[in-house]
């Protein structure tokens, strides 16, 4: 089983968007749809081929690859959210306080964290390097690699 931990979600953290959200949405893609209360999302790849997309309600969001077939679901609120693959194990866990969000595999490592400015969403490695960056306009979210490349899109649908 490939694992995306390479692919959509992390378009940014990683810098990596070759393949398709096969068995769980990379860390970026669940990492950036942690605000979202309600509503659709589709991810696409910096070609603008969709790989993946994602659907919100309350405090649940599902994750879909290219074909449809689930492959994860985040619970959670704003502050803590715990992410599941398909199989139900535990991949990712997060806790935000004020601006900043820290990133906890399923041991409890820290993996990396994020910190928000504006519309603008930067992403750091376990030992503080920048990985890349996303921003947000209107329903789009375009994600940049650590040079400012775009890597991929996602587009929230009412």
């Amino acid at each position: 089983m490939k694992r995306v931990m390479t692919t959509v979600s992390l378009f940014v953290v990683w810098g990596v968007l070759s393949t398709a959200v096969a068995a769980d949405p990379n860390p970026f893609v669940r990492r950036t749809a942690a605000g979202a209360r309600s509503g659709r999302v589709n991810y696409y790849d910096r070609t603008g081929k969709r790989v993946g997309s994602s659907r919100s309600i309350g405090n649940r969001t599902t994750y879909y690859d290219r074909s449809g077939r689930v492959s994860g679901v985040r619970r959670g609120n704003q502050r803590r959210t715990t992410f599941v693959d398909r199989n139900g194990r535990t991949q990712e866990r997060s806790r935000t306080s004020g601006k900043r969000t820290s990133y906890y595999d399923r041991t409890g490592r820290t993996t990396g964290y994020s910190r928000v400015q504006g519309k603008r969403t930067s992403y750091y490695d376990r030992s503080g390097r920048r990985t890349g960056s996303s921003r947000t306009s209107g329903s789009r979210t375009t994600f940049y690699d650590r040079s400012g490349k775009i890597v991929g899109r996602s587009d929230r649908r009412k």
